[in-house]
């Protein structure tokens, strides 16, 4: 049985992928400088062990001998357990948030030899994820000037988050016009959210009913905003009650020391 450089790892969702074909490498030193070396292109993978998703891809996709020969081929690849490094997944994560809109897991990228991302997802079909990677690399090989222009836009974007640099409105120094334009649109993008919940069963409207606690904190902070009276506020401290004694009912909680997970 084949055995990559996971079977020394003492992650268990990174021992889960020793046995893929892939090469997989854990995060380190020694993978970057070879990548630098070698002037190779670099997938970074990153999940967690209680992730459908993350497994369904390596059903499909990372225990498939071809699939794995290409990626082997053409680059060096790193499994991350973001769970062992939060770290390292908030800056892949930043990134493809910002090149697709949304994020999750598991959540795959290219890099360039230094670590800086340039292409990327979460969940692939095995097609999709090959066809990816065959068009990055080409670009890479034909035109790589055009991919580091891009990879420096996108780090500074990332950095900028970070940081937390990203230009924000300044409530206080606009004029009272401005202001109330700016309250204006929350209250709209508010109202059109409310319109998304399930004021039955909790959380969004429709499938999958992954909780989303960022939404939830959202509502709850919402909720004490005075400037936007008392009618939406008490909506959405209503709704985060009610997604909370859905998830309490249906038992997508910890059992033994308490507290809200994604997964029962």
């Amino acid at each position: 049985m084949h055995v990559n450089r996971l079977a020394g790892s003492t992650s268990l969702y990174l021992k889960q992928h020793q046995h893929n074909p892939v090469d997989w490498h854990p995060w380190c030193d020694a993978l970057w400088e070879q990548a630098q070396t070698e002037n190779k292109l670099v997938v970074v993978s990153i999940g967690y062990s209680a992730c459908h998703w993350c497994h369904v891809m390596e059903r499909e996709t990372f225990e498939d001998e071809e699939a794995a020969a290409f990626m082997n081929a053409h680059f060096l690849c790193v499994k991350v357990d973001r769970e062992e490094r939060p770290d390292v997944d908030q800056v892949y994560m930043d990134a493809v948030q910002l090149m697709t809109r949304r994020g999750g897991w598991p959540l795959n990228c290219v890099a360039l030899p230094d670590g800086r991302p340039i292409w990327g997802g979460t969940y692939f079909r095995r097609e999709q994820w090959l066809a990816g990677l065959n068009a990055v690399r080409e670009v890479w090989e034909e035109d790589p000037d055009k991919v580091l222009a891009y990879a420096e836009q996108l780090s500074n974007a990332v950095n900028a988050m970070d940081h937390d640099l990203v230009p924000s409105f300044n409530m206080g120094g606009e004029s009272g016009e401005v202001r109330q334009r700016v309250w204006q649109r929350l209250q709209t993008g508010l109202g059109r959210w409310e319109t998304t919940w399930d004021a039955q069963h909790g959380g969004a409207l429709g499938a999958p009913k992954f909780p989303l606690p960022s939404h939830l904190s959202f509502a709850l902070r919402m909720g004490t905003c005075t400037m936007l009276g008392e009618d939406w506020p008490n909506k959405g401290r209503h709704h985060v009650s009610n997604t909370l004694l859905a998830m309490e009912r249906g038992g997508i909680h910890d059992h033994v020391g308490g507290g809200y997970a994604r997964y029962s």
